[in-house]
């Protein structure tokens, strides 16, 4: 009796002192914040009862650890890893939940951005106005002021809402794209010689077409007869000329194409030329004002592409006058 009696204190002394259990088979060393690696104090009884290893279990109510059954027990056999690798971040782990987490992520040098560290005042190598701001450090900040957007078509570059724009670089007649905002370009006599003037554009941006407006004056014993001319048109283009009358009263005339196949436009007679490929164009009007012996006329001259690739450095000459 008094060898179970001293047998019983020893128990009692060691458990009180923190050594290790004898009776259980790991020894029962503490772990994980005073957790014992074999049970935590709190896990739910029975939860891993009948349970093979491995079986995802609470330990802790953190999800930040990794908790498995192992011979009965709920225990902790790891934390999660929330480490991306980068060395401009600090990276931690917060629990959402006994079983879920989430990683957070502290960018603590220049910026962070598409999985990436960046260096401040860093520009977006595909953006150029856009560049790393440690203020907003994990996004590509916009910036202002000038910028090249690398088109030789484009001027005044700027940066706007984080991305280069500029203003298409069109030519001095612009804008000019409906027969209302046809530019003015003079005025010829019909005993004047062929051409009276010339003028050098371009069809840019895409879409453009260019409108033009002269008048031209019947004088006395005279007769008139409208042309017009478009020449070096660009290699592996196709634009077609078209030029339209209106007598300076107002009155509609008939107009006979001297060269060119007839045209109506917006109620007004004229005439084409269509030819193919980059061949020059030429219309030529005769017109006839009715109730009058002048035939003054305004004439308006379109000039369009029907085909071919779209540059402010591929222009055309327009010839013009009354031959």
């Amino acid at each position: 009796m008094r060898t179970l009696l001293l047998l019983g204190l020893s128990l009692l002394v060691a458990c009180a002192s923190g050594e290790n259990d004898p009776r259980r088979p790991d020894g029962g060393t503490t772990e994980d914040g005073g957790m014992t690696a074999d049970a935590a104090p709190d896990a739910p009884p029975g939860a891993c009862t009948g349970q093979p290893d491995g079986t995802p279990c609470d330990a802790d109510g953190d999800g930040c650890t990794m908790d498995l059954c192992r011979g009965g027990r709920c225990v902790t056999e790891g934390v999660a890893s929330c480490d991306d690798g980068h060395a401009c971040t600090r990276d931690s782990c917060r629990s959402t939940g006994p079983s879920t987490y989430t990683c957070d992520r502290q960018v603590t040098e220049g910026c962070f951005v598409g999985d990436a560290c960046v260096a401040e005042g860093v520009t977006n190598p595909v953006a150029t106005c856009q560049v790393c701001d440690t203020a907003e450090p994990t996004r590509w900040t916009e910036r202002t002021g000038a910028c090249d957007d690398g088109d030789a078509c484009t001027e005044g570059d700027t940066c706007t809402g984080g991305h280069c724009v500029g203003t298409p670089r069109v030519d001095d007649y612009e804008p000019n794209d409906t027969r209302s905002a046809a530019r003015s370009i003079g005025s010829v006599n019909d005993n004047e010689s062929f051409p009276k003037g010339t003028i050098i554009g371009t069809l840019f941006p895409a879409a453009d077409v260019d409108w033009y407006r002269y008048r031209d004056n019947d004088t006395a014993l005279g007769a008139i007869f409208p042309r017009a001319e478009l020449v070096d048109i660009p290699e592996g283009s196709n634009y077609d000329l078209c030029a339209y009358a209106i007598c300076t009263t107002g009155a509609t005339p008939t107009v006979a194409c001297r060269t060119g196949a007839p045209s109506t436009l917006e109620g007004l007679p004229g005439c084409c030329s269509r030819s193919a490929g980059n061949a020059s164009e030429t219309v030529r009007l005769d017109p006839s004002c009715p109730g009058t012996s002048n035939d003054s006329v305004d004439v308006f001259v379109l000039v369009e592409k029907a085909v071919g690739p779209t540059s402010c450095e591929l222009s055309y000459r327009l010839r013009w006058g009354d031959d």
